[in-house]
């Protein structure tokens, strides 16, 4: 179950750069708002402004699909304890 999280993105893919934000996330994906969105299955650089007072979180990950106003990705390799510091956001926001 995804919930409403939203936090700065900036993403590289192929062709393109953009800084935009989430509006969902669970402990293994994102939504990602943008309205040029990567192809599908492509892979992309993410970073992650959480807010924890710490250095944006370095995340890699592959597109799953696209929604009208954004696309999901579902995570594939997170370093340096991101992917606890994404499971700590998650936990402590409310289920919608």
């Amino acid at each position: 179950m995804s919930m409403t999280i939203v936090v700065p993105v900036r993403y590289a893919a192929h062709d393109r750069t953009a800084q935009t934000t989430s509006r969902e996330m669970t402990d293994s994906s994102m939504l990602v708002a943008c309205e040029r969105r990567p192809r599908l299955k492509e892979l992309v650089a993410l970073r992650l402004y959480l807010p924890d007072a710490l250095p944006p979180a370095m995340v890699t990950a592959k597109v799953r699909e696209e929604t009208g106003d954004g696309f999901w990705i579902d995570y594939i390799d997170a370093i340096f304890g991101v992917a606890e510091r994404i499971q700590k956001l998650v936990a402590r926001c409310p289920w919608r």
